[in-house]
């Protein structure tokens, strides 16, 4: 289940799975220096060199509520990247910690850019956090990038397969979708597709529950089958 952090219920919406796609939490362009605009160039071409997109929050524009569309990106999306810096005003920098906060709630890690200027709590500066006024920071955000990919095989060949086995089906299924969006592992997918069939013999589970599920995993199936679709829709 996912709580909605604008409305504290259950959120209703359709989540368009992104696989191998990053979400950038920093300043729109106007607000940003010369000086970090070249450190977010580089670290797009970093993701790009690893065959992941982007997404912008600052361009997002969208119809509705601009926080639910926020929202539905970093669901969507394999993992976070957030930018700190003394030259970024307190709002814009609110908005940042904001986004990033939600995305590790939703269980998404967030790898973290700042510069040795900001004093940060100690709750910040863990294990992805990267200065980027150092001369090898770049480099550190490859090797990070490569650790994050392998993660894939973590969440599915051991988590997933261990929540599957004791029956936890809810935990196993968001394990396989997380593996999924990692890197469009055809193999994941054959594991979700097989959950989904698992969840439709099972008699021990409330109905409730089991539809609920169900329906959230046959969402996630469709999304990436409609992505597929269109691409290839596209390239002809």
């Amino acid at each position: 289940m996912i709580i909605c952090p604008l409305t504290s219920d259950e959120c209703p919406k359709l989540i368009p799975p992104l696989p191998k796609t990053v979400f950038i939490m920093s300043p729109s362009k106007k607000k940003t220096t010369p000086e970090l605009k070249e450190v977010i160039e580089n670290i797009k071409s970093a993701l790009e060199q690893h065959s992941l997109k982007y997404i912008e929050g600052s361009a997002i524009i969208d119809y509705g509520d601009y926080l639910c569309s926020i929202c539905r990106r970093i669901l969507g999306c394999t993992f976070g990247i957030a930018i700190s810096s003394i030259d970024i005003s307190k709002p814009t920098l609110c908005n940042i910690f904001w986004e990033k906060g939600l995305m590790e709630g939703f269980g998404k890690p967030v790898v973290l850019f700042l510069d040795k200027n900001i004093n940060l709590p100690s709750d910040f500066t863990r294990t992805f956090t990267i200065f980027f006024d150092r001369k090898n920071y770049l480099r550190k955000f490859s090797d990070l990038l490569q650790t994050l990919k392998e993660l894939r095989k973590h969440y599915s060949d051991v988590l997933g397969d261990i929540a599957l086995r004791a029956g936890d089906y809810e935990k196993a299924g968001k394990y396989y979708q997380e593996a999924y969006l990692i890197e469009e592992n055809p193999e994941d997918m054959k594991k979700i597709g097989q959950l989904i069939k698992t969840l439709g013999k099972a008699a021990n589970i409330p109905s409730g529950f089991k539809e609920r599920l169900h329906q959230s995993l046959l969402a996630f199936k469709k999304g990436i089958q409609s992505k597929n679709t269109n691409y290839a829709t596209r390239k002809k």
